[in-house]
């Protein structure tokens, strides 16, 4: 099973939609996908939902900005 755990849709800094971005690693044959935006997890629900339609795991990650 192919698995990606870091993707980053347009509500971050990538190019696709999250449904896009599902459909993609639908055709490649991908079984786990986890979404990890930047600060935001506005891009969870289309994604998951996405996910379920395709029969694909979907994780939930994120990168959050820090200063130490």
């Amino acid at each position: 099973m192919l698995v990606d755990l870091h993707l980053h849709s347009q509500y971050s800094d990538g190019t696709k939609t999250p449904r896009e971005i599902v459909q993609e690693g639908a055709r490649l044959g991908y079984g786990i996908l986890a979404l990890a935006d930047h600060n935001t997890d506005a891009g969870w629900e289309p994604f998951s939902a996405a996910c379920r339609d395709a029969g694909i795991l979907p994780l939930r990650g994120m990168e959050l900005d820090c200063l130490y």
